[in-house]
């Protein structure tokens, strides 16, 4: 079994480093723009430094919903805004839902991105993705997602991934909480505009992020109090096998209410080309929970007590181009937190009658 792995993996490799890999400028940041907890340290394998993952993060690894237990449905929309020397304007959507069943969740995402400045330009196209995950154990989730684009080119890939909640390391104690995180997305026909501007251009453009790209990553928490927890996250990807990408995030959660999430990238190829941005990001949610009345459709479902989180986020991205972005999640019902009550013997006044 593991020789027929290894043998997978250096066909893959092989194969990337065959074909010729030149996307344009933030390209790679194709499925991340949509909305803020994306844009935000959002190319996460682990589910950032504090976990939390809707439908958009299935295309970073698609097994990070595997244990979700509520019906989640968000929407999210970001504005692009050019310098002053680009009067271009961009702006990308999200509409997305993860539905937890006894077989695994399911999840379904409409994405779209329409950009028109000099540099940093992916064309206008939509995406349709559609997944499943599920926990293999309290410990292994896996993930599977296909998904189409269409537009300013033709796409149609799958993504592969798996999450380790490992919990502890004994080398690394003051990590808790520590999530091992391993994807293999955009695995197939990669989104292409053939008007863009390459990084490299003295050749042509190919597609993007990649046909395909390795990630993995770990996050855990490094302070957790009543009124207080604070994570960090580190990732690592490789698309085509001829980039590499660096995200650091670190998060904070106050009164298990406020999130407040910054993160940092490093680009190689964009860092040579000269387009690389160095600035980090930052995104702020809030929960806000609520319960609906005795005879409305929420309550009829068993969802009368539900959370609403809006976020907000800024990113500045490649070119001086500045993305503004906000979202809105429902969470529909409470988690069980409980666990169940197993008796294996009845009590005696039960048993003598």
């Amino acid at each position: 079994m593991k020789k027929k792995l290894l043998s997978v993996l250096v066909l893959v490799f092989c194969c990337g480093l065959v074909c010729a890999y030149n996307p344009p400028s933030g390209g790679e940041l194709l499925y991340l723009l949509a909305t803020p907890q994306s844009l935000s340290n959002g190319a996460s394998a682990a589910g950032g430094a504090l976990p939390y993952a809707t439908a958009e993060h299935t295309a970073i690894n698609p097994a990070l919903v595997a244990g979700e237990q509520r019906i989640v449905v968000n929407a999210g929309f970001t504005g692009l805004f050019g310098p002053e020397d680009d009067s271009g304007f961009g702006s990308a959507m999200h509409v997305g839902a993860v539905i937890p069943t006894k077989y695994g969740v399911f999840t379904g995402a409409v994405q779209g991105v329409f950009t028109d400045f000099q540099i940093f330009d992916l064309g206008n196209t939509m995406t349709i993705r559609g997944g499943f995950a599920k926990d293999i154990s309290d410990s292994i989730h896996v993930g599977a997602s296909l998904a189409s684009s269409f537009g300013s080119g033709f796409g149609f890939f799958g993504d592969l991934g798996v999450l380790w909640n490992k919990g502890t390391i004994h080398k690394l104690p003051w990590l808790k909480d520590v999530r091992i995180g391993f994807a293999l997305t955009e695995l197939g026909l990669p989104v292409s505009n053939a008007d863009a501007v390459a990084l490299n251009t003295e050749k042509d453009i190919s597609g993007y992020p990649g046909w395909v790209t390795p990630r993995a990553g770990i996050a855990g928490t490094l302070i957790s109090a009543e009124k207080l927890k604070f994570g960090a996250s580190a990732d690592i990807a490789t698309p085509s096998f001829q980039n590499i990408l660096v995200d650091l995030g670190l998060q904070c959660l106050l009164f298990d209410t406020v999130r407040i999430k910054t993160g940092w990238e490093f680009n190689l190829r964009e860092c040579i080309a000269g387009t690389a941005v160095y600035y980090p990001d930052v995104t702020v949610a809030v929960k806000i929970g609520f319960r609906s009345k005795d005879d409305s459709f929420l309550t009829e479902h068993g969802w009368q007590q539900s959370e609403l989180v809006p976020a907000a986020g800024y990113r500045y991205l490649e070119d001086g181009v500045q993305a503004y972005s906000a979202e809105l999640a429902a969470h529909l019902g409470l988690k069980d937190t409980e666990a169940p009550v197993i008796e294996l013997w009845a009590d005696e006044e039960g048993a003598d009658e």
